[in-house]
């Protein structure tokens, strides 16, 4: 079972990319490529290719915003979140992996002290749920761990986003 800060951090994981990572590229080469191809080539069209990036933009410039908001918001109380995967050598199926994710975070209690503490969940998953560079370093050397420091990933992810406007 995934524990939430999980499924946060994969939520938040998967917008980024789609979203963040790509719209400048889009609009690029939309302005680049795609704007002066039309215009060229099927001139009647070309205000209703603009019009639809913007229609576009309206929803994906807030979505970047709201993804770093929301990761700024998780970093108040997430410090560190690291998966090490290792395979797991006694089953038939020797492409299974163990995942051991180790979370530190700030709670706050009943008294409004703030601690950090550390959560540890295990759990198996399967070769496709193994992080690229992890499985490469399998097939490659036969090293049978690796490790992801999801938190380092993800702020480096954001700080290369760019939000204009």
């Amino acid at each position: 079972m995934v524990d939430p800060i999980s499924l946060i951090l994969i939520g938040i994981g998967v917008s980024a990319v789609i979203v963040l990572k790509f719209w400048n590229q889009i609009l690029r080469w939309s302005s680049d490529i795609l704007f002066p191809w039309v215009e060229k080539y099927m001139p009647g069209a070309i205000k209703d290719v603009r019009l639809a990036f913007d229609a576009v933009d309206k929803v994906a410039t807030p979505l970047r915003r709201a993804v770093k908001q929301a990761w700024q918001g998780v970093r108040n109380y997430l410090l560190k979140q690291v998966m090490d995967f290792s395979r797991k050598t006694s089953t038939l199926n020797s492409y299974a992996w163990i995942r051991k994710t180790t979370t530190w975070l700030i709670r706050a209690l009943e008294s409004g002290e703030r601690v950090p503490v550390k959560v540890e969940t295990t759990s198996t998953v399967e070769w496709e749920e193994v992080p690229d560079d992890v499985r490469e370093e399998f097939l490659r050397r036969n090293k049978l761990k690796g490790s992801v420091d999801v938190t380092e990933l993800r702020d480096k992810e954001l700080e290369q986003v760019e939000v204009v406007g």
